[in-house]
């Protein structure tokens, strides 16, 4: 058996509206799934599959967190 990579998680800026992304997949028969919250400090994320059967992940950090220097 090969080693496959199951899984690509990409970063995406704050503000991307993962919306519209899961509508434009839909348009080309895509499926996805939106997830709000799905971790800490993860607003948003979007999930799919690849013709490979890859999972591939999208997800937006929250812009208003900060972090405090110790």
């Amino acid at each position: 058996n090969a080693a496959r990579c199951a899984r690509l998680t990409f970063e995406v800026a704050p503000d991307s509206d993962l919306a519209a992304v899961q509508k434009d997949l839909a348009a080309e028969g895509v499926p996805s799934e939106r997830r709000t919250d799905p971790a800490p400090g993860i607003a948003a994320s979007l999930l799919l599959t690849d013709p490979n059967g890859t999972g591939v992940e999208l997800y937006a950090t929250r812009s208003n967190l900060t972090v405090k220097p110790a």
